[in-house]
């Protein structure tokens, strides 16, 4: 139970998203044993190691403070702590001597190494955040790891550097890797897409072209992101009860929503994890 690090702040979204009062508007942690979310009494720890921050491309002002409140609480300021008070001047100084160039160096190879289980934390330079890039949730996410000094990288597979986000664009770009088509069809990600598939598209809704109606919600590279992850923060909204995985609008047998409910490719995500 405690190796399972699946944090998710609840939204609710749009309004056909399922409203708990239990979970909405708070962070929760997924309980493995039980396959429920059980709410959080304050935040998750501080992001740390390598870690998975996505979800929403569109954010409330609760949510969006919700992640900058991630990186803001005691855990997330103990290594200025540990730097003293000239903290934030020290970090400047740091950035200021981290060419990007010098960054995707760190991290070259890294979706393949993490595809094929040959990922040497050891030569990593942590935290490091894996996202991709799109509005809402991802750049929010990325700007804060920029903020605090944590290495980034936005996966990206063809054709999603078109939908990445204006800021992300602009100010995160140097953490864009782009990954091959090969590589996000290659067997071992095509197993895990069917495994996943297995716990999220049930009943009525497993028609002969669902794998078809997936790819357009859930992109691939989410796999990239979460992994190798030591944790993954999510940030999105619940599929109500009866109603199906893919527009979260259509009614279903309630027995067929998945039991990990977080709704749009998001859900995708936090399953492969």
């Amino acid at each position: 139970l405690a190796q399972c690090k699946l944090f998710f702040f609840d939204d609710a979204g749009p309004p056909w998203a399922r409203k708990d009062p239990a979970t909405e508007g708070k962070w929760s942690r997924w309980n493995i044993r039980s396959k429920t979310w059980e709410p959080l009494e304050k935040n998750p720890p501080a992001p740390s190691g390598l870690y998975a921050g996505i979800g929403a491309t569109r954010l409330s002002s609760r949510a969006e403070s919700a992640i900058r409140g991630l990186y803001h609480d005691d855990a997330a300021k103990a290594g200025d702590l540990a730097l003293g008070e000239a903290a934030p001047t020290a970090r400047a100084q740091l950035a200021a001597t981290e060419e990007p160039e010098a960054q995707g160096g760190l991290t070259q190879g890294l979706a393949e190494k993490i595809v094929f289980g040959k990922l040497d934390r050891s030569r990593l330079a942590l935290p490091m955040l894996l996202s991709g890039a799109c509005d809402g949730a991802d750049e929010t996410f990325g700007e804060m790891a920029v903020e605090h000094q944590h290495r980034l990288v936005h996966f990206l597979g063809p054709g999603d550097e078109e939908w990445a986000s204006a800021k992300a664009k602009e100010k995160q770009s140097h953490a864009f890797q782009h990954v091959k088509a090969e590589l996000l069809q290659d067997k071992v990600v095509s197993e895990a897409f069917d495994r996943a598939g297995e716990s999220r598209v049930l009943g009525s809704q497993r028609t002969p072209d669902w794998r078809a109606r997936v790819a357009e919600m859930a992109s691939r590279r989410n796999f990239l992101q979460v992994r190798r992850a030591d944790a993954v923060y999510v940030v999105g909204w619940r599929l109500e009860k009866g109603k199906d995985q893919f527009s979260g609008k259509r009614d279903i047998d309630p027995r067929s929503v998945p039991l990990l409910d977080v709704g749009g490719g998001t859900g995708w995500a936090c399953q492969w994890y």
